[in-house]
């Protein structure tokens, strides 16, 4: 006896009580069906029952679908710490993360002078979930950058996090004008002028 119809159903559950409320998503002679414009992370609860000339069969099994996506990216990265040799940042974990875990996180970093980005973005460091702060030892004294962070999981990188800007401190200029200001026959004293910055 050939099939007449396969019926697709949401469920509004992946309880299969009472209470759970079916809609008819597809009918036709087809054994599948392309759901499309999904939302991330949406949840579905399926079900299909086929139809001959002698009616209905049972209820198939409960089908649960999560839609995936890539996540949102960190939050609120901000820097904890700064010096002329090192930046500490630190991060909050993104609310949606697409679906699917999130695996890791990428820290970027760029070169940045008067408002503008003088140097293109650089991949610092991969570091995996678990670890929500990094310190970036590859800087240089006296310099300012940019710094925004990605969330990565199994479908792909978020887009940018909000950017931080730091300037590390630079190292003073070295004090000039070394001479004697005084001496005896026991002792010496030396001057020299401040440095200009310090």
């Amino acid at each position: 006896i050939p099939i007449l119809n396969y019926y697709l159903y949401s469920v509004n559950s992946s309880d299969l009580g009472l209470n759970s409320v079916e809609s008819l998503i597809y009918k036709g002679t087809l054994n599948s069906y392309t759901f499309s414009n999904l939302k991330t992370s949406e949840k579905l609860f399926l079900r299909v029952k086929a139809e001959n000339h002698s009616g209905f069969s049972q209820i198939s099994n409960n089908f649960e679908f999560v839609a995936q996506g890539i996540p949102d990216p960190p939050i609120n990265p901000v820097i904890t710490n700064f010096s002329n040799i090192q930046v500490t940042i630190f991060w909050m974990m993104p609310l949606i993360n697409g679906g699917s875990d999130i695996n890791s996180f990428n820290l970027y970093r760029q070169m940045y002078s008067n408002g503008l980005i003088t140097s293109p973005s650089t991949l610092v460091q991969n570091i995996l979930v678990g670890t929500n702060t990094y310190t970036d030892n590859t800087i240089t004294s006296g310099s300012t950058y940019k710094y925004y962070l990605t969330s990565i999981n199994s479908i792909g990188e978020s887009i940018e996090s909000e950017g931080i800007i730091v300037t590390t401190i630079a190292k003073p200029s070295k004090p000039l004008n070394l001479s004697l200001f005084s001496r005896s026959s026991n002792s010496l004293t030396l001057l020299w002028d401040n440095s200009i910055d310090n």
